[in-house]
């Protein structure tokens, strides 16, 4: 998991609680990136969503290979958004357990992914027809705060 390898190469004290931590903090980024990038994976075949959760909320894959939108995919998507949310505030501490000279690049990556995840919460169809992003000048103030605020 890309939370807990990164928390070993910046630095931390807590322990077990604050690997628990970097493991939920990693699992919102990567369903954020899942979400963000639906439409370009399942072109590709690939699915990373469970496939119960597609069975249960109606959603094929074909349904994601084609772009098809609906109720059905906007619960899934809203299914989705609100566990990568859970995971955001269940790791919200996480800042704190890192050594001081690092927290700067974990406050931008995690502003960055959450704001990403709150312009796919906007409008979630949009990720069937277009990469979501955030503009360079976004993230350039992202990193700039993140780097005044240590």
């Amino acid at each position: 998991m890309v939370g807990l390898a990164s928390i070993y190469i910046w630095g931390f004290e807590g322990g077990a609680d604050t690997e628990s931590l970097a493991i939920d903090r990693g699992v919102a980024f990567q369903l954020t990136n899942i979400l963000r990038d639906l439409r370009e994976d399942a072109a590709r075949g690939r699915t990373y969503l469970p496939r119960e959760e597609l069975t249960l909320l109606k959603v094929s894959e074909d349904d994601l290979r084609s772009a098809r939108g609906g109720k059905a995919f906007s619960e899934l998507m809203r299914f989705q958004i609100d566990r990568a949310e859970a995971y955001y505030q269940t790791s919200r501490s996480l800042e704190e357990r890192i050594q001081r000279d690092s927290r700067a690049t974990l406050v931008a990556m995690t502003q960055i992914y959450h704001k990403l995840l709150k312009k796919v919460a906007q409008e979630p169809e949009r990720v069937l027809r277009e990469r979501v992003s955030l503009s360079l000048l976004s993230k350039l103030m992202i990193g700039w705060r993140a780097a005044r605020a240590k």
